[in-house]
C-alpha cells in the first residue's frame, strides 16, 4: 500500500513538473518576443498584453519557491544556506530567477534593462533538454521544437535589432516594417541574402550590425543542414536499419549467388521485421541491461503474452515473473519447419501471433493453431520424440522456453505442472 503511494505521489510529483515547466517556457518565450518588441513599440501600453505581463511576473515569483524547493530535496545538506552555495543543479537559475523577476528597467527608468527579464531564457533551454532526456518516445520531436524555439527566436531579435538602427518606412504601418525586418533577418542568418534589403553604406553601425548577422548566418546555416538531417535520420531508426541488411543481402547475393527464392524469403523477412517490429531485437537489447531490469523489462513486455496463454490464466504474479525472463523470442516465416516427427525435443513453444498447421508422415493436416496457443510440451512431460511436424502458415512471433528452464519454474508450481501434463496427454493420444 506504502509503495502504491509512493508511486503516486513520484508520478504526481512528474505531472506537476511536467506542467510547471512548460508554463515557464510558454512565459518566457512570450517575454522574449514581445520585450524586443516594447523597445521599438512600445507594445505593453496593450492593456491585454500588459496583463499577461503581471501574470507572469507571478509566475516568475511562484517559480523562485518551486526552484528553492527542488534545491531542498536534491541536496543532502541541511543547511538551506549551504545547500545553495553547494554544488546544487538548481542553484544557478535561482540567481537568474531573483534577477529575472525584478523590474530593474521601473526602477531604474532604462527602459533596456527589461531585458534582463530574459535571464531565463538558459533555464528554459535547460528544460527543454530535460524533457528530451525523460520523455523518451517524444525525444525527437522534442529536439525539433527545440531548435525550432532557438532559431526563431534568434531572427525575431536580429530583426528587432534591425529595427532599432535603420530608419523605418513612415509610409507603412509598423507590422510591415517588422515583417520587412523580419525577411531581412531570415535571408541574411540563413545566407540567401536577396540584396533588396541592403544596410546604409554610409551607416557604420548597420554595415558592423549586417556583418556581424552574416557571420551568425554561417553557423545557423551548419546547424540547419545539421539539425534537419539528424532529425531524418533519428525520426526512423529502423528503416536505416532495414536499408542496411537489404544493403547487406545485396552483398551476399553478389559474392554468394544465393538462388532467387532464398533472396525473396530473406528480403520478405527484413521487411516484416521492419514493419511489425519496427527492426526491434528485445533479447539484444535485455542483455544490455542488468538483472534486475532484465527481470523488470520482461515482466513487462511479456506478462501480457503468458496471461493469454490458456493454461496459464489466473495464475500468479510470481509465476509470470519467473517465466517470462527464460522466454526467448523467435520469428518465423512462411513455410518454415519448427520441429518434424520424431525430433528430440529440447524446448517448448507459445504462439504469440500469426498460423502454424500440424501435419501427420503423410503430409496431411491434423490441426490448426492460431495466437494463445502452445505446442511442443508432449516431448518435454513424456520424454518421448516429437509426436508431429509443426510448420508455419504466416509469419509467426512465437516464445521459446527450453526444458532446463522450464524444469526450474515448473517444479514451484505443482498445479500448472499438472494442467500442462493432462493436455500433453490430451494431445499424445490425438496423434499417436
Amino acid at each position: 500500500m506504502k509503495i502504491n503511494l509512493l508511486n503516486r505521489w513520484r508520478y504526481n510529483k512528474l505531472i506537476f513538473d511536467y506542467i510547471w515547466n512548460t508554463l515557464v517556457i510558454a512565459s518566457t518565450s512570450f517575454l522574449a518576443i514581445v520585450i524586443p518588441l516594447d523597445l521599438e513599440y512600445k507594445v505593453f501600453n496593450n492593456k491585454w498584453l500588459s496583463g499577461i505581463n503581471l501574470c507572469i511576473y507571478a509566475i516568475y515569483a511562484i517559480d523562485i519557491l518551486v526552484c528553492r524547493n527542488k534545491i531542498l530535496h536534491t541536496s543532502s545538506k541541511t543547511n538551506f544556506q549551504e545547500k545553495v552555495n553547494s554544488s546544487n543543479p538548481f542553484k544557478k537559475w535561482l540567481y537568474a530567477d531573483i534577477i529575472a523577476v525584478i523590474p530593474f528597467h521601473l526602477i531604474f527608468g532604462l527602459p533596456f534593462l527589461a531585458l534582463l527579464r530574459l535571464a531565463k531564457i538558459p533555464k528554459v533551454l535547460s528544460y527543454l533538454q530535460y524533457f528530451r532526456y525523460y520523455m523518451v518516445r517524444y525525444s525527437t520531436t522534442i529536439t525539433g521544437l527545440y531548435f525550432g524555439f532557438c532559431l526563431i527566436h534568434l531572427s525575431h531579435w536580429v530583426s528587432c535589432g534591425w529595427l532599432l538602427l535603420i530608419k523605418q518606412d513612415p509610409n507603412i504601418d509598423d507590422a510591415s516594417n517588422y515583417v520587412r525586418a523580419l525577411y531581412w533577418s531570415v535571408t541574411t542568418l540563413t545566407t540567401v541574402g536577396f540584396g533588396d534589403i541592403t544596410p546604409n553604406i554610409n551607416n557604420n553601425a548597420e554595415l558592423i550590425y549586417t556583418m556581424i548577422v552574416q557571420l551568425m548566418g554561417v553557423g545557423v546555416y551548419g546547424l540547419v543542414i545539421g539539425n534537419v538531417a539528424g532529425l531524418i535520420a533519428k525520426n526512423d531508426p529502423a528503416k536505416i536499419q532495414y536499408l542496411e541488411n537489404i544493403e547487406k543481402l545485396k552483398a551476399l547475393i553478389r559474392s554468394r549467388r544465393l538462388p532467387p527464392h532464398l533472396q525473396h524469403k530473406i528480403r520478405d523477412y527484413f521487411t516484416y521485421l521492419w514493419q511489425n517490429r519496427l527492426g526491434y531485437d528485445e533479447s539484444n537489447f535485455l542483455k544490455k541491461l542488468p538483472d534486475n531490469l532484465q527481470q523488470e523489462l520482461s515482466m513487462h513486455l511479456r506478462s501480457d503474452i503468458v496471461e493469454q496463454i490458456d493454461i496459464f490464466k489466473g495464475v500468479s504474479e510470481n509465476f509470470i515473473k519467473e517465466i517470462a525472463m527464460f522466454l526467448e523470442p523467435e520469428l518465423v516465416t512462411p513455410e518454415d519447419i519448427i520441429f518434424s516427427k520424431g525430433d528430440v525435443g529440447s524446448a517448448m513453444y507459445f504462439l504469440v501471433r500469426g498460423t502454424l498447421k500440424v501435419i501427420d508422415d503423410e503430409g496431411k493436416i491434423i490441426n490448426m493453431m492460431h495466437g494463445g496457443d502452445f505446442f511442443g510440451e508432449i516431448a518435454l512431460f513424456m520424454k518421448t520424440p516429437r509426436s508431429a511436424t509443426i510448420v508455419s502458415v504466416t509469419y509467426c512471433d512465437l516464445y521459446k522456453l527450453k526444458k532446463n528452464e522450464f524444469d526450474k519454474v515448473i517444479e514451484n508450481y505443482p498445479d500448472i505442472a499438472s494442467k500442462i501434463k493432462q493436455q500433453a496427454i490430451i494431445r499424445q493420444k490425438r496423434y499417436s
